[in-house]
């Protein structure tokens, strides 16, 4: 039996092309997968903490809110009270001018020194922390209760949200270049089965290799920073 050595060889050389871009194929299929994985859930988390964010957004607007509600009611209580109890002397010094309208005007005057002190009892009622909620719900209960520190507490935790989304934001674009750069390898292989067994094609080969080795490490390095 005859056997064509040159035949041979080019199969063999074929043969080994054909295996080495099989290997790539489940290679870039592998990294594919983990990397678009990957990227998926940095995603996920960008938009989690985003959300998270806008919620101590609308949690600091609240109290900020409520308090400037409470400190104006409270201001103009405090208004109303001085009003009031200069009203208050006033009558009662023009009571004693007149002794004919001294009962009604003194009757007058304690009536207003009677409301403007209710209105700074009312004062001092809105600016004190609330020990009893009674039938108030929890949350109205927290937000009524928030002082400054608390303020400060939810701007920092909003922050932090905001600081983490932006990490994972990076992640997913750095995960976008990585894909990008294992299609880029998938199009080599693909260019090496074109070109067969010779150094075209063993150049496409190895350029498929290097993209596929470079966007892995790209992509390790992004995710685990």
């Amino acid at each position: 039996m005859d056997l064509d050595l040159e035949t041979v060889h080019e199969r063999s050389g074929s043969a080994r092309m054909d295996g080495w871009i099989a290997i790539l194929v489940g290679l870039i299929t592998i990294a594919a997968s983990l990397i678009a994985l990957m990227e998926f859930h940095a995603n996920q988390s960008e938009e989690r903490n985003l959300v998270r964010a806008s919620r101590r957004s609308v949690d600091v607007f609240t109290r900020l809110a409520t308090r400037g509600t409470l400190f104006s009611f409270s201001a103009e209580a405090l208004r109303d009270a001085i009003t009031l109890t200069s009203e208050a002397e006033l009558r009662q010094a023009l009571a004693l001018q007149a002794l004919d309208i001294f009962a009604a005007e003194s009757s007058l005057a304690s009536a207003d020194a009677q409301a403007a002190q209710n209105l700074m009892t009312l004062a001092q009622s809105l600016s004190d922390p609330i020990d009893d909620p009674g039938e108030i719900d929890d949350q109205t209960a927290a937000v009524l209760a928030a002082d400054q520190a608390e303020i400060d507490r939810l701007v920092a935790e909003q922050n932090d949200f905001v600081d983490v989304a932006e990490a994972y934001g990076a992640r997913g674009v750095k995960g976008m270049f990585g894909l990008s750069l294992i299609a880029l390898a998938a199009v080599m292989v693909a260019l090496a089965g074109m070109f067969g067994d010779n150094k075209a094609g063993h150049l496409a080969l190895l350029s498929s290799g290097t993209l596929l080795t470079v966007a892995s490490g790209w992509s390790l390095v992004a995710f685990l920073a």
